[in-house]
């Protein structure tokens, strides 16, 4: 019955309060001991209780005024959200009609009488309404004339007469309207009609905003506005001068992209070389994983970063347990979404633990956060955590990391790239353009397809066109007899063009390859995925022999751009699939690669990018020069597993990578016996430096390495020789992602000269390989073809070595030819 009534009279439960307050009060006036003691009624006694009960009436009322009105009573209401279906704890609408509660101003006689109302709400609800407005008014005044017979009708409680009342003070009467000017809001048609010319703004509505402006319809909801003056301008700050770096290693690719990545959780947990940042005195790192880590691997990472006073003395025993410099943290919603794909950010943003526990980590301290490939949910928990990002806006770092966004970069930075087009959404537009490519550069014979938001070579496909092409030789005979010059013009090319669309289609529905065959199993399939993206079309280049490399960079906060680490990559599955590389740089001038890149980098800076990014390039022998050509192929506004792994090489071996000469410089050991040498031989002779090279890869995979637990693992290649030496600044460092399916890792190999650390990465493999797998049970994994790529590299380095010593000596001989016999 209680709850019937409740649901038929949802101000009853406030009711009932008053009712008790009063109750309350007519007890205690029965109770009072008048005639018992012969005195008179004490006035102030009465008054004292009469305004306990007053101040608990305006408190339900208040509350009640709260939730019926939700906002001032001068605040117009918005009719479109006139009945909104949302409920207030007390069972009232979130949002009434305030034409019901305008206050009566009739005369004595009609306060008590019913006013008709209109309206669709439930048929309890207008008499509620009807009497609530005058309720209000007179239960908050208890010296009203008509309080005492208000109260004695509903309450049957009858009240002494109060001769000394207070002077009159008059009530400000509550007035509905809006207590701002009137402002410009255009007609409904005008809103709807985008033909309608739009109506000029006077500046006192642009005063108010782009929000405002927004809201009454003076500018489009889906209008892209543009700033002459930003309105949050930025500030640079020295990055290393605070005291957190938060990273969050996130991926913020489309959801599309991220539901085909295998194991996403751990591609997003390979940049733990981010934890060497610590280098830095002056900062500390709080390291989001996307996987909880156990005690085993916290371990192994407290071990590794406790080496670095190890390093520089060159002796373990001066090891630092550096834990309160470092923190790492999982979000709780990884365990609650296991199998959503969701980006770091995301799992960051819905985990209320995490981000406590990382304000109080942070409370007090000057911080940052550095993301991965930003997401629009770095944005909210950089809100949350009240923290800037060393980064740019998600929109333009996705923008610009696509295939076609890197073109413009690399167009207006004017830097070399390989012939192709950009842009690409359309069947017909694509044979048109690939055509007269085609006609154009008869040279190339291998043609790449890349989808514009695809990475690591998921979204490329390749095609020999030109040996598929039954006019191919007769092309080859048109330019030759044209001329190089006259065959450039389109009426020379008129009639090539009609033979060649003629064959396109043929050839790529069956001669096109994807480099991911397992996702895109035919052409069919990656075209339609490659038209709904877009793409670009280029040229790889016309030799077999073809280096790629990759170049990290970083636009600091106040606008300097810095090389920040250089590497030629590793192919073990395919060339058109980074799977590591080997650093620093050893393939293209490193003045001509810093040139060219900080070209690059100023480009991306007046596109408002900052923060870090990686460029990738091409190189190669041109055939028709003999010369070098670098080609720039690739952006990606992100931290890179590279620079990750390059942090960790420089806090192995407290060396100093000088990317404009490409070197990497470790101070050499001392040995104890040398330290004893008297002070002043020691301050004339300058410490010595050598030089170090580095393999690295975050690719590794191996299905037999579930079967073995880290602890083992790590065993087994100490008792085979793969470890570090901290006194030698050389050797080699796992890098283990997460502790259940383990079948994947890291490695770096730091050594002394390029061949040499190339063998000790390939002998690594070999071991770990053979120590892992039995005859029957090679399980899959990318070792043997990592290991064939290292050969093929050393080949090629040996025969470099090779004709470098004979050209070498050959020089010698004519020199010693060209002198004269005395």
């Amino acid at each position: 019955m209680a709850q019937d009534a409740d649901s038929c009279d949802p101000i009853g439960t406030i009711l009932i309060q008053v009712h008790e307050d009063l109750y309350q009060l007519k007890e205690k006036l029965t109770n009072f001991p008048l005639e018992e003691k012969g005195e008179a009624l004490n006035i102030q006694n009465l008054e004292t209780a009469i305004k306990r009960t007053e101040m608990g009436l305006r408190i339900h009322i208040e509350k009640y005024l709260n939730v019926v009105n939700h906002n001032v009573l001068t605040t117009p209401v918005n009719d479109d959200n006139l009945y909104s279906p949302h409920t207030s704890s007390w069972l009232l609408p979130a949002v009434i009609d305030q034409k019901s509660f305008v206050f009566p101003l009739e005369s004595e006689g009609k306060l008590w009488q019913t006013q008709r109302q209109h309206g669709t709400f439930p048929h309890a609800f207008p008499k509620i309404k009807q009497k609530i407005g005058l309720n209000v008014k007179i239960m908050q005044d208890p010296e009203n004339i008509h309080h005492r017979a208000a109260v004695n009708a509903n309450y049957g409680i009858s009240l002494p007469y109060i001769n000394q009342r207070k002077a009159c003070v008059k009530v400000q009467k509550l007035i509905k309207g809006s207590t701002i000017a009137n402002l410009t809001v255009p007609p409904t048609s005008h809103r709807t009609d985008p033909y309608f010319t739009p109506i000029p703004v006077p500046q006192a509505d642009a005063r108010k905003g782009i929000l405002s402006m927004i809201e009454r319809g003076l500018i489009p909801p889906t209008a892209r506005i543009t700033f002459q003056n930003p309105p949050i301008i930025p500030r640079a700050a020295p990055l290393h001068n605070l005291d957190e770096a938060h990273k969050i290693p996130t991926a913020g690719y489309s959801l599309p992209v991220r539901q085909n990545i295998d194991d996403f959780n751990i591609r997003q947990n390979m940049q733990l070389g981010r934890l060497c940042d610590i280098l830095d005195a002056n900062v500390s790192v709080i390291y989001i994983c996307s996987h909880q880590m156990n005690d085993e691997l916290l371990l192994y990472y407290n071990k590794i970063l406790s080496l670095q006073a190890a390093v520089k003395s060159g002796n373990l025993e001066d090891r630092s347990d550096l834990q309160d410099r470092f923190k790492i943290i999982t979000p709780e919603a990884i365990n609650i979404f296991p199998k959503h794909h969701m980006c770091l950010a995301t799992y960051l943003m819905y985990s209320p633990k995490a981000i406590k526990r990382i304000k109080n980590l942070i409370q007090g301290k000057q911080a940052y956060i550095v993301s991965g490939l930003l997401h629009r949910d770095d944005l909210a928990v950089a809100d949350m955590l009240n923290i800037p990002i060393l980064g740019p806006e998600p929109e333009i770092a996705h923008l610009y990391s696509s295939k076609s966004g890197s073109k413009w970069v690399f167009d207006s930075a004017d830097v070399p790239v390989p012939p192709g087009v950009y842009g690409i959404y359309r069947h017909q537009q694509m044979l048109e353009q690939l055509g007269q490519l085609v006609i154009d550069h008869l040279e190339i014979q291998r043609w790449l397809f890349k989808m514009d938001y695809e990475f690591g070579g998921n979204g490329t496909a390749f095609c020999d066109i030109p040996s598929h092409l039954e006019c191919y030789d007769w092309f080859l005979k048109e330019r030759s007899r044209y001329g190089y010059e006259d065959w450039r013009k389109k009426w020379a090319q008129e009639p090539a063009l009609v033979k060649i669309s003629e064959e396109l289609a043929g050839i790529l529905a069956q001669h096109a390859q994807p480099v991911n065959e397992k996702r895109f199993p035919t052409w069919r399939k990656f075209l339609q995925t490659f038209l709904s993206q877009g793409g670009t079309m280029e040229a790889y280049p016309p030799v077999e022999s073809v280096t790629n490399l990759t170049v990290d960079m970083l636009i600091e906060p106040n606008g300097e751009i810095r090389v920040l680490s250089t590497g030629d990559q590793l192919h073990a599955e395919g060339p058109f699939i980074s799977s590591g590389t080997t650093m620093p740089q050893t393939s293209v001038d490193p003045q001509v690669l810093t040139s060219l890149c900080l070209k690059i980098g100023n480009a991306c800076k007046m596109r408002n990018v900052v923060g870090y990014f990686s460029v990738d390039l091409v190189t190669f022998i041109d055939p028709s020069t003999m010369g070098q050509q670098v080609w720039a192929t690739g952006l990606s506004l992100s931290y890179s597993d590279q620079l990750a792994l390059t942090q960790l090489t420089l806090y192995l071996t407290d060396g100093h990578l000088d990317c404009s000469f490409s070197t990497l410089k470790v101070p050499c050991f001392v040995p104890k016996k040398e330290k004893k040498m008297s002070c002043l031989n020691a301050l004339s002779v300058p410490s010595p430096a050598t030089s170090r090279y580095a393999v690295m890869t975050t690719q590794l995979k191996h299905d037999n390495l579930s079967l073995v637990f880290h602890y083992v693992f790590l065993q087994m290649c100490k008792a085979h020789g793969i470890g570090y030496d901290i006194e030698e600044r050389q050797g080699t460092v796992f890098i283990l992602y997460e502790h259940l399916k383990r079948n994947k890792l890291g490695m770096l190999t730091i050594g002394e000269d390029l061949q040499g650390v190339l063998m000790t990465f390939a002998r690594n493999l070999f071991i770990i390989h053979q120590e892992i797998s039995a005859p029957n049970m090679q399980g899959e994994t990318n070792f043997k073809t990592a290991i064939d790529d290292i050969e093929a590299i050393l080949g090629v380095t040996e025969e470099n070595k090779i004709r470098f010593e004979e050209e070498l000596k050959q020089s010698k001989d004519d020199k010693n030819l060209s002198k004269p016999d005395k």
